[in-house]
């Protein structure tokens, strides 16, 4: 316990003299991850669950504030939600697609949940491929709102290349989690009907557009959104309309089946 406790203290410090994080104490990993819960409608539990994974500056109430919960009542998508305080901490110790899996998954089918989709937002959307690259099996689909997908370097290397396709690199650390994930990409693409359903939006003005446009290179045209606007919670709300109605009947009919 003190081991990893003088780590998470450790992180935050790195972290604060970097100027990245105005605080400290909320970016302690806890063990398990902490949660928001909201049943969809009144009424009984669904079959199916989004869970919800916020960006690097959003705490995981940001969704009801910014209206995501709301949206998903108004739209009657059969699903309840929960919000995951899946803050940077544990992408800095890159543990967070074992938490999500042990905290947040597990329990969920253990509670009856047949369908369960992933919905990020920036760091929230890496944190959803990553645990699709790593546990696929687990999950009906992901949900990604102006994804952030690496570095400039990297996506620039991939944009150079040509795009996913063309991109074929010679060696891969051990340590690059960045190239692995593009690599992941491009196997995606090449045998996507192997994998759960991406869905993708972004706005035209996001300063993720370059790398978000990429990946969207690789989907079905269906599966993608692009609006007007940027890297903000109004462009993120107006996406979240469109592809709600865009996987909603997916989502429900599953959810009223008996299977």
């Amino acid at each position: 316990m003190k081991t990893r406790l003088m780590r998470n203290v450790l992180i935050c410090l790195v972290l604060l003299i970097a100027g990245s994080l105005p605080g400290c104490i909320s970016e302690i990993t806890k063990i398990p991850m902490d949660t928001l819960y909201y049943e969809a409608k009144s009424g009984g539990k669904s079959k199916s669950l989004f869970v919800l994974l916020p960006g690097r500056n959003s705490a995981p109430d940001a969704f009801e504030k910014e209206g995501f919960i709301q949206a998903v009542r108004e739209k009657d998508v059969a699903v309840d939600v929960v919000a995951v305080n899946a803050h940077i901490g544990y992408y800095m110790e890159r543990s967070i697609t074992v938490r999500l899996k042990e905290d947040i998954i597990k329990p969920a089918k253990s509670k009856g949940y047949k369908q369960i989709w992933l919905v990020g937002i920036s760091m929230g959307g890496l944190g959803a491929l990553l645990y699709e690259k790593q546990f696929a099996h687990d999950i009906s689909g992901i949900i990604i709102v102006a994804p952030y997908l690496g570095e400039e370097k990297i996506v620039d290397e991939v944009r150079k290349a040509g795009g996913i396709w063309k991109w074929a690199p010679d060696y891969i650390a051990e340590g690059d989690w960045q190239s692995k994930l593009w690599l992941w990409l491009k196997h995606y693409e090449q045998h996507k009907n192997n994998f759960p359903p991406i869905y993708l939006g972004y706005g035209e003005d996001d300063r993720f557009v370059f790398a978000d446009t990429m990946l969207a290179s690789i989907l079905p045209p269906e599966r993608v959104i692009v609006i007007k606007g940027s890297h903000d919670w109004q462009t993120w709300r107006r996406l979240w309309d469109v592809l709600l109605v865009r996987t909603k009947p997916i989502i429900n009919d599953r959810s009223n089946s008996d299977e």
